[in-house]
C-alpha cells in the first residue's frame, strides 16, 4: 500500500467466477474438484504472483511496483474457519509432544508413584499431572502471543503510523493534528490489504473467535463473565475494523494488546517449575508491560478515535459511501468508541487486581487468586491422610489459552 496517501481504488463488488479462483491460486483443474481446492482460503494470501482476477480482487502492480493488495469478501470467513482448525491443532501437538513431555521433566512438586489401592492415584498425584497439563497450556499461549506480537511490532514498524518513519503530511492536516496515532485515519478507507497485514488479521480473527468457544466449553470459573465481555467486545473490535476497513487502529490496537500476555504465561511457567525469583521478575515485567500498553497505549489509541478521527475521517468521507468503502458517520464511530471503552474498563478492573496482588506478594504474602476454580474436589478415592496433606499451595490455576489477566493472581506458591 506504500506510504502515500491517496484515493482507494475502484474494483468490482462481485468476485470473479470460481474457476478464476483454481487459476489464481495454482491448483490443478480437471473435471472433477481438486482436493486442494478447500485450502484455496488459505494459498490465496501467499501467492506469490495472483491474477488481477483472483478470488479477492486487486490492483494490478503499480509504477514503480507495489506489494500486491487484496480486497476483503465474504469468503474470508472460510480463511477464519480454516485456522481455527490449524490453531487448534498446531496447540495440541505442541502440548502433546513438546511442552507435556517438558512439563513432566521440570514441574516442580511431583509425588512418588502410589502402589497402593489397586493402583489408584493419591490425590497429590492427580495434582501433579493436572499442573503439567497446566504449564503445557502456558508454553502454548507464550508461543502464540511471541510470534503475533512480534509479526504485529513488524507490521506496525513498516506502516504509515509507524514512529520509526511516519508517513509525510499532507498539507490540509493542521499541526494541532499532526500525531502518530493521526495516520491511523489518513487515507482511509483502506479497501486493499497487503498480504501480510489480510492475513494477520485473518488470524487474529480466528484466534479470538477460538477464544470465544473456549470460554464456554472448558469449566466454568468465578471469572466467567469477565472472560466472555473480554472475548465478546474483542471479536466484535476485530470484525467491525475490518469490515468498516478501520484496519489501521485496528492492527495498534491488536499489537498492544499482545505484549503483556507474553509475560503472564512465562511466569505462571517460571512458578510450576519452582523458579521462583525468575517467575517474579517476569510478573514485574508484566506489571509494567501491562501498566504502559493496555493503560497508557490503549488510552492514546482511544482518545485519537474520539478525537482525531471524526475530524479527519469527515474530510476523507464527507458522506457514507458503502461502495466506495467509506463507512464513516458519527454513529458508526460512536458504535466503535463504546467497545472501545468498555474494553478500558475491564483494563482498569483487572489492573487494580494486578496491583492488589503484587501488593500482596510484595509485603510477604501469598498470590492467590479468588477468582478462579481450585478444582480441588474431594476424590473418594483418596485416603483420608492424602485429602489432608495436599497444602494450599501447590493449588494453580487453570489455564485458559490466551493466558491473560483473569488468573494472573495464582503466580506462586507458598515457599
Amino acid at each position: 500500500m506504500g506510504k502515500e496517501y491517496g484515493k482507494p481504488a475502484k474494483m468490482s463488488a462481485f468476485p470473479p467466477p470460481a474457476a478464476h479462483l483454481l487459476n489464481s491460486t495454482m491448483l490443478p483443474t480437471s473435471s472433477a474438484l481438486s482436493p486442494l481446492a478447500p485450502l484455496a482460503p488459505l494459498l490465496i494470501l501467499f501467492h506469490a504472483h495472483p491474477s488481477p482476477t483472483s478470488w479477492y480482487p486487486s490492483l494490478p502492480p503499480s509504477s514503480p511496483p507495489s506489494p500486491q493488495l487484496y480486497s476483503k469478501g465474504p469468503l474470508d470467513a472460510l480463511f477464519v474457519l480454516g485456522w481455527m482448525a490449524a490453531l487448534t491443532l498446531l496447540r495440541a501437538a505442541l502440548m502433546r509432544w513438546v511442552f507435556v513431555p517438558l512439563g513432566r521433566r521440570w514441574v516442580s512438586g511431583r509425588p512418588p508413584r502410589s502402589g497402593k489401592r489397586g493402583g489408584r492415584r493419591s490425590r497429590r498425584e492427580k495434582e501433579w499431572d493436572r499442573n503439567v497439563v497446566r504449564f503445557a497450556e502456558q508454553g502454548w499461549s507464550a508461543v502464540y502471543y511471541v510470534v503475533f506480537w512480534s509479526w504485529g511490532v513488524r507490521l506496525s514498524l513498516t506502516s504509515p503510523f509507524s514512529p520509526l518513519s511516519p508517513a509525510p503530511w499532507p498539507a490540509w492536516v493542521p499541526e494541532s493534528l499532526r500525531t502518530p496515532t493521526a495516520h491511523f485515519w489518513l487515507g482511509y478507507p483502506y479497501v486493499l490489504l497487503p498480504a501480510q497485514d489480510k492475513a494477520y488479521y485473518l488470524v487474529q480473527t480466528a484466534f479470538w473467535v477460538q477464544q470465544l468457544v473456549v470460554v464456554n466449553v472448558e469449566k466454568r470459573r468465578k471469572d466467567y463473565w469477565q472472560m466472555l465481555t473480554h472475548h465478546i467486545i474483542t471479536v466484535a473490535l476485530v470484525l467491525f475494523s475490518y469490515a468498516g476497513n478501520y484496519t489501521r487502529v485496528g492492527l495498534a490496537i491488536l499489537t498492544v494488546m499482545d505484549l503483556s500476555d507474553i509475560f503472564l504465561p512465562l511466569a505462571k511457567m517460571f512458578r510450576y517449575v519452582g523458579l521462583f525469583k525468575l517467575c517474579d521478575a517476569t510478573f514485574v515485567l508484566f506489571l509494567l508491560s501491562w501498566f504502559a500498553t493496555r493503560q497508557l497505549l490503549f488510552f492514546l489509541i482511544l482518545r485519537s478515535v474520539w478525537s482525531e478521527a471524526p475530524q479527519l475521517l469527515s474530510r476523507a468521507c464527507p458522506s457514507y459511501s458503502a461502495a466506495q468503502g467509506c463507512f464513516y458517520t458519527p454513529r458508526i464511530l460512536c458504535a466503535f468508541i463504546v467497545p472501545l471503552v468498555m474494553l478500558q474498563v475491564i483494563f482498569l478492573v483487572w489492573f487494580a487486581m494486578i496491583v492488589r496482588v503484587a501488593w500482596r506478594v510484595a509485603r510477604g504474602g501469598d498470590a492467590d487468586d479468588p477468582r478462579s476454580d481450585e478444582e480441588e474436589e474431594s476424590d473418594p478415592t483418596d485416603s483420608e491422610s492424602d485429602k489432608g496433606s495436599s497444602p494450599k499451595a501447590i493449588k494453580a490455576n487453570g489455564a485458559h489459552l490466551n493466558g491473560s489477566a483473569h488468573d494472573d493472581a495464582g503466580l506462586r506458591q507458598r515457599r
